[in-house]
Parts: C-alpha cells; structure tokens; sequence
C-alpha cells in the first residue's frame, strides 16, 4: 500500500540501520568505522557507525583508499591509480572493455532526471506486507549496470535492509526504461550505479 510508505532517494539522506556498517580506508591507513550515506565525484558522505543520528561527515576522495561494505563487497578508491565510485556512484569503463575511467564526460541519466527517477520509484514500489506487518525500515544500496545501450541489468544488493525490502527494491530497479547512457570521448560506455532505496513506513 503506497499511503504507508515514505521514500528517500539519492537527492535526500537516507535513513540509517544500526546494522549497515562500512569500512572506510583511508590513504594513511586509518579506518573508519562508518555508515556510508553518499559518494560522489570528489567527496565521499558518511556517519559514525557508533552515533547515527549525529552528523553527517563529508572526505575527500583523494584522502580515501577503499570502502568496504558491510555485505562483503568493497570499492577500491585510490589504489594503482583506479577509481572507482559508488553513491551517485559510477564505475567507468572506457575504450577498452578493462579500463577503468576516473572521470566521465558524460554520466547515464534516468530520462527525465532526478524528478522523473524519483516518481518512478514513488509508483511502482510496493511495500512488503511482511515487512510492514513486522515494522521493518531500511536503506537498500542496489547496484546496477547502465549499459551502453541504455538497458538495466545485473540489478543485485549491495547493502541490505532485509530480504523482503531488499527483493522489493531489486524488482523495481530491475524493471526501469532504458536510461540515457553514459559517454566518454564520444563513445557509449558501461556504467555501474549504485542507487539508494529508502522504506519508512508512517
């Protein structure tokens, strides 16, 4: 039932699970014990994994090596000279099928934009009766690849809020229209997005 449901996209702060906790490694080797809320081109956004309510911390991308996630996935930063990103997060691919692009000239956009991506999501997310029955809220990151031919695939969970929410949140991104694709120099390329989904229930 939509009337029950509160959502929170990439534009907005997601809401926060106690359990969701990240790693962040930065270049001098500390550590971060931390909830990853947004990545984007040159800062990386976060909470203390021990205040989560507090706020809401800002690093430079340059100062950061890796980001580990609470399900075992990471995203390497700076580290031999690749980059990738993640939040409003793109890994880039170029000319060849390997190569790994710190800067994109142009990022796959939801046609439309922002408003329409977040109408989208608003009409077509369904909250899971059990899920709802139970009381459970949760953020779930899905990562998807923008092909280069604007077509969704390989939609899977990169941070969990529940299986339920999570089977929700992939049934959805899975079944988005083709995307204005990513260029570089020119040249379509494959683009891998991370996307924030948020349940709240009201």
């Amino acid at each position: 039932m939509k009337n029950h449901i509160v959502l929170f996209f990439s534009c907005l702060l997601p809401y926060l699970s106690l359990s969701a906790q990240d790693v962040i490694t930065l270049t001098n080797g500390k550590e971060i014990q931390a909830i990853v809320t947004e990545v984007m081109q040159k800062e990386i956004k976060y909470k203390r994994f021990d205040n989560p309510n507090g706020p809401v911390y800002t690093l430079d991308k340059s100062s950061v090596s890796v980001i580990k996630y609470q399900n075992g996935t990471k995203d390497v930063i700076n580290e031999n000279q690749s980059l990738l990103k993640t939040g409003q997060n793109h890994i880039f691919k170029g000319t060849e099928e390997q190569e790994i692009f710190s800067v994109l000239e142009h990022y796959p956009e939801f046609p439309g934009g922002q408003e329409a991506l977040n109408q989208y999501l608003f009409e077509n997310l369904i909250y899971p009766k059990k899920a709802r029955e139970e009381g459970k809220e949760g953020t779930v990151m899905v990562e998807f690849i923008v092909e280069a031919d604007g077509s969704i695939t390989n939609a899977n969970v990169k941070r969990s809020a529940g299986e339920e929410l999570d089977k929700e949140a992939v049934r959805v991104v899975s079944g988005m229209p083709d995307w204005i694709p990513g260029k570089h120099r020119d040249r379509a390329v494959r683009v891998r997005y991370v996307l924030p989904v948020n349940f709240r229930l009201r």
